[in-house]
């Protein structure tokens, strides 16, 4: 008869699980449909989101979902809001006119 050996079990450190994310008001829009919604190609939208200007929520490592209030508030941030009216400024080759009217000007 074989007697088992005892194994100890390892100890795996305790780890809190992390919050749940709160349930949207809109569902969540995958890539394809945030690439649509913004009008962009999915490989600018990858640029976006590499570079942290875009928020985007992880599901896993190659699962991404968008909120659709997030990507309003990326689109206004793009808005440009229109300044007084324009600064007239001088031509940059003014043609010569005559002060005179009898005098003649050469071109």
């Amino acid at each position: 008869m074989t007697t088992r050996k005892s194994r100890k079990k390892k100890q795996v450190p305790v780890t809190a699980p992390p919050p749940p994310l709160p349930p949207p008001e809109e569902p969540l829009m995958n890539t394809k449909d945030a690439a649509q919604y913004l009008r962009v190609t999915r490989n600018t939208l990858y640029l976006w989101i590499k570079q942290g200007r875009i928020p985007v929520i992880r599901m896993a490592k190659q699962i991404l979902r968008f909120q659709r209030k997030d990507l309003e508030e990326f689109v206004k941030s793009f808005v440009v809001e229109k300044t007084a009216a324009p600064v007239e400024t001088e031509p940059t080759n003014p043609v010569a006119v005559p002060v005179n009217p009898d005098e003649e000007v050469a071109f």
